[in-house]
Parts: C-alpha cells; sequence; structure tokens
C-alpha cells in the first residue's frame, strides 16, 4: 500500500500523510458500493495488500471523496484510477467484475472511467 500512497503523493503532488488520508476516502467510496459481503472481502483483500487504516463511512460520490479525501474535485478521477488499478490484481476472483457491474449502474462520468478499469464502461 506505501507504493500506492507514494504514487498518489507523486502524481497529485500532496505530501503522503494526505496521500494517504486521500486514498482512505476513496477506499471507503469503494466499499460503499458493495452489498454487504463483498465489502467484507475488500477489506480483506485490504488487509492482505498491506492496509491497516481506517476506511471512512459515508463516502457515497465524488463530492464526498474529495471532503473525506482532502484533496480538490478535479483530483478525484485521478485518484480513483490510480487507487482501482493498484487493487485490480488484489481483490479476490469475481469481485473486480461486481465492482464494475455497480460502477457502471452510477452513470457516467468517474463511474465510467472506473468500470473502464476493469474491461466494462464500453458502449
Amino acid at each position: 500500500m506505501q507504493e500506492l500512497i507514494n504514487k498518489v503523493a507523486a502524481a497529485l503532488g500532496i505530501p503522503a500523510d494526505k496521500a494517504r488520508t486521500a486514498v482512505s476516502a476513496a477506499l471507503g467510496f469503494l466499499r460503499a458500493k458493495l452489498p454487504g459481503p463483498a465489502a467484507v472481502q475488500l477489506e480483506s483483500a485490504l488487509q492482505k495488500a498491506g492496509y491497516s487504516g481506517p476506511i471512512p463511512e459515508g463516502v457515497t460520490d465524488e463530492k464526498a471523496v474529495a471532503e473525506k479525501g482532502g484533496i480538490p474535485a478535479n483530483k478525484v478521477d485521478s485518484l480513483m484510477e490510480m487507487v482501482l488499478g493498484f487493487l485490480k490484481d488484489k481483490l479476490p476472483g469475481g469481485m473486480g467484475g461486481q465492482l464494475e457491474g455497480l460502477l457502471k449502474e452510477g452513470g457516467g462520468g468517474l463511474f465510467q472511467k472506473i468500470a473502464g478499469l476493469f474491461g466494462g464502461g464500453k458502449s
């Protein structure tokens, strides 16, 4: 996870402690999009990847990611792409497809970009 935090810090031009907060907000957003059992699987995958921080509650949209993550709204897309790119190979079997489906249902913009990382989002 430190690799991801360093990447986010460099890409967004923020200190590592702010990058850790931003990554946590992005993870909170992902967890909020998953049903209970899948959210538990995500948390387990995160622990295996070395994530030990808290995952915030109530991160349900891009605005909440920006607010809880302490980053400008125009940086949320980049943050989510980096977080999901990092997690893609670390998620348990089937979870990538499940998350992709949920994100597709969310509409355009950020959701379609994220779904594209999992091979979806193409019409």
